[in-house]
């Protein structure tokens, strides 16, 4: 058992801590936040945002796959005192997300012996991408230096726009700004099927783009979607094609551009 697992429960500063994130993927940043909640706090909890969303750019990792990874950085007597929980999104809706993390904190925190435990907040002090450290009042929100260098969207962005060194990257330690066990799981991941259907989407996207990179105006593209309701079933179509291959979705169209007005 390491030394912060052997302190006594009443040398921590909270019962529990909350970190909160998407984890695409975890990277050095994440774990070192997460460690030193576990100096500050007797329990933590990981809350996993944008979880059971479909494969995307964005999301490429489900969250059993980004619970895994999370876990592969830390040793069994720290895993025993982290709490990794799945949160739903919430779009254009703080009110509905702010009653689910507190709700899932409620249930998950460990008793404090017969009175209220003290709860924190932990992340990086890093604007917009933090900005719910300032949503739950009734919290104490810790925050910790940024780790300077690592992005998550720059990790994603290498492994979809560099997919012919991709292997290089993994054998020589190039991805040095994720844990171990995240390098290996990143590796299977690029030899599956999801990454290269993923892989294909990046494509489109980057000759779409370059198709209208000389328009002579911001092209705005507008689609829409038709929700058909018949008999209590909703009609749903199979794209064959990417983007978003093989997923079901309502019946679309997407329109002329046109230009900013």
């Amino acid at each position: 058992m390491n030394s912060d697992a052997a302190r006594s429960v009443t040398s921590y500063d909270f019962d529990c801590l909350v970190f909160i994130g998407r984890f695409q993927p975890p990277h050095l940043g994440h774990l070192a936040i997460i460690r030193e909640a576990l100096k500050q706090a007797r329990q933590v909890i990981v809350m996993v945002g944008s979880s059971w969303q479909a494969r995307s750019l964005r999301n490429p990792w489900h969250f059993d796959e980004r619970q895994a990874m999370i876990r592969s950085g830390f040793d069994n007597a720290d895993n025993q005192r982290l709490e990794i929980t799945p949160l739903l999104d919430a779009l254009y809706n703080d009110d509905v997300w702010v009653r689910d993390v507190q709700r899932k904190v409620r249930d998950l925190a460990a008793p404090a012996n017969a009175r209220l435990p003290r709860i924190g907040l932990i992340g990086a002090n890093r604007g917009q991408s933090s900005y719910y450290l300032s949503l739950f009042p009734q919290w104490e929100s810790v925050s910790v230096p940024l780790v300077e260098g690592i992005s998550a969207s720059q990790i994603r962005e290498r492994l979809f726009r560099s997919p012919g060194s991709t292997d290089d990257y993994l054998s020589t330690g190039a991805y040095h700004d994720l844990p171990p066990g995240v390098v290996e799981s990143v590796g299977k991941f690029c030899k599956g099927e999801a990454y290269h259907r993923l892989l294909e989407e990046q494509q489109l996207l980057d000759q779409y783009r370059q198709a209208w990179s000389q328009a002579p105006y911001p092209p705005i593209f507008v689609t829409v979607n038709a929700v058909v309701v018949q008999s209590g079933h909703v009609l749903l179509v199979k794209r064959t094609a990417a983007p978003a291959k093989a997923y079901s979705r309502y019946p679309a169209g997407l329109s002329t551009p046109m230009s900013d007005y």
